[in-house]
């Protein structure tokens, strides 16, 4: 039997294992020292604010007598908040206030005093008459802590830097009440805007038929859902800031809106929804105080079924009656558009919407009445997220077109040449087509916006024109050839198609799809949009060589280290 040989400990090891140790319970003692001398630090200086805050307000009110109160019909109040309070005593949305105080009644006497705004507002008439002039500086209590923020030039630097912090800290919060006052005329413009906001909002109340506001949108287009608040000036906007929340479709629970690339909330309580689509659907309620400032219904106009027809060749559908549930479905035509061209042929168009309402308004629906039909007063689209599921899928409604009445065209474009007058009116030049006047420099013509899209084989493409253009005037050319909406379903089998929106659609891209598409609005090209249609195979095999590649090098560099930890624990245990 081998007998064991002792280990052998170097004392530099030793020494160096007990001065790590002791260098690690230092490290953890000053970090809890810091640790608590930072939270004492936070409580003295809440004390300070409490402390300044305090003084400040009890000297205000004590100051105050009863000729600084407001009178209005004989009785006295307060302040402005208190005949505020009575004047509009906003209740649930439902409930409107009919009775309103008298005007605003101030005394103007040279001795009075105006503490409104819970002491913001001050009007030292009665100190001197030069003082009238500027704004008055209210008193915060400063000089109490003057000490406090002085440091001595006898102590180290470190301790110089670590007072300087305390006394930045203790001048914010001590700038916080030293704010300038107003002045009588600042404070009377400030309290009449508050009470025309009031006023605009009772009257909303008082003239609106129903508490919900429907919103009728199309899939892909931008809403925004106003929410008026009345600021109160003696109060911090943001503690007023009201909160937005949903009740989706087939929910049963209210959620918050929560903000993002999609929904944004501006300082005004605008919320702001872009590239809207079904998931968006509900309703939305604007809380301000446990009390409902707003109610919108939104709605979202699904991507319908629709045909093209000719104009004096094919007859339009007629108006269906479901006597039995009170229903009537019939086609809702909107004006005829301008022609696209103008000095050549073109085409114009006169859109038509599948749409639902009620026979009898005060009859209810069969089986069950949805009283969200009343909101729209001229209907609900057929394919739309307003009308129940079941409703939808009755065959009357659910299998009905929608029309697009498509007719020739062909109108000359405006050749009358502008005038130029003067300032007094009189025509002093007239421009021929193709100059420009000496009085008036040329405008730029508006750029066209170029973009190159790659896009997977077998994939749907939807194509829109950039820019807020007027939808009815859109038009498309691939390449040089004009796409017709009427025939271009029809020559590709339904594959490509232009919704009512003007939007071209793509499905099942195929490598011949790829070419130059051009955007025309009122003869002129907005948009040129390069589609060009890669193979899908290869496509995914560049994403297979990625992930491979990134699991390789992960797996790789968790080699290396065990690899090295192993060497250094062999080293060790020699």
């Amino acid at each position: 039997m081998k007998k064991k040989q002792p280990i052998h400990v170097d004392k530099r090891d030793s020494i160096l294992f007990y001065c790590v140790v002791l260098f690690e319970s230092l490290t953890m003692f000053v970090h809890w020292q810091l640790v608590l001398m930072f939270l004492l630090l936070q409580i003295f200086l809440s004390f300070c604010e409490l402390r300044a805050s305090g003084k400040f307000l009890n000297d205000k009110s004590q100051e105050l007598k009863e000729s600084d109160q407001i009178i209005v019909d004989n009785k006295t109040f307060s302040d402005y908040w208190q005949w505020l309070k009575i004047k509009y005593s906003f209740g649930r949305r439902q409930e409107f206030v009919k009775r309103l105080l008298p005007s605003l009644v101030i005394p103007q006497n040279k001795s009075s005093k105006l503490w409104a705004f819970d002491n913001h507002v001050s009007d030292m008439s009665s100190r001197s008459t030069n003082r009238n002039r500027r704004l008055l500086t209210l008193d915060t209590g400063a000089d109490k802590y003057a000490p406090l923020l002085k440091t001595s030039a006898k102590k180290s630097k470190h301790h110089r830097r670590f007072l300087s912090k305390i006394r930045k800290k203790l001048q914010q919060y001590v700038n916080k009440a030293a704010d300038w006052g107003l002045s009588n005329k600042e404070a009377a413009e400030i309290f009449e805007k508050y009470n025309r906001c009031l006023e605009e909002k009772l009257n909303a109340l008082q003239t609106e038929e129903f508490p919900i506001k429907p919103i009728m949108a199309i899939e892909g287009e931008k809403i925004t859902l106003d929410c008026l608040i009345c600021y109160r000036p003696d109060v911090d906007e943001l503690s007023q800031k009201a909160a937005w929340q949903v009740l989706k479709h087939e929910h049963t629970e209210l959620e918050d809106v929560r903000e993002g690339k999609e929904m944004e909330i501006s300082k005004t309580n605008t919320l702001t929804i872009r590239n809207i689509d079904v998931n968006d659907a509900g309703q939305y309620f604007c809380v301000e105080h446990q009390d409902y400032a707003a109610v919108y219904q939104v709605d979202v106009f699904l991507t319908d079924r629709r045909k093209h027809i000719s104009h004096g060749v094919d007859v339009p559908q007629g108006d269906t009656y479901l006597t039995q549930r009170n229903l009537r479905v019939f086609t809702m035509w909107a004006p005829w558009g301008e022609c696209n061209t103008c000095d050549r042929p073109g085409q114009k168009f006169r859109v038509g919407q599948c749409t639902v309402k009620t026979i009898y308004s005060d009859t209810p629906v069969f089986p069950r009445d949805y009283p969200i039909l009343m909101f729209y007063k001229d209907g609900v689209p057929c394919h739309s997220t307003a009308l129940p599921r079941h409703i939808r899928q009755i065959p009357e409604i659910g299998e009905r077109f929608s029309e697009t009445i498509v007719a020739s065209c062909n109108e000359s474009c405006p050749t009358q040449p502008p005038a130029i007058e003067n300032k007094s009116g009189q025509v002093i030049d007239v421009i021929e087509p193709g100059f420009h006047s000496i009085h008036q420099k040329p405008a730029l013509p508006p750029l066209i916006k170029r973009k190159v899209l790659y896009e997977p084989q077998n994939s749907h493409l939807v194509l829109h024109c950039p820019g807020e253009l007027e939808v009815a005037m859109i038009h498309w050319t691939r390449g040089e050839r004009q796409i017709d909406p009427g025939s271009i379903k029809r020559q590709t089998r339904g594959r490509v198609h232009v919704d009512s929106r003007n939007q071209l659609h793509i499905n099942q891209l195929l490598i011949s799809d790829t070419a130059v598409y051009n955007c025309w609005c009122k003869n002129r090209k907005v948009a040129s949009l390069k589609v060009i249609v890669v193979d899908g195979e290869n496509t995914r095999l560049k994403l297979y060589i990625s992930y491979g590649g990134l699991v390789t090098t992960t797996i790789g560099s968790f080699l290396i280290v065990f690899c090295i930890c192993c060497k250094k624990s062999d080293k060790n245990a020699r």
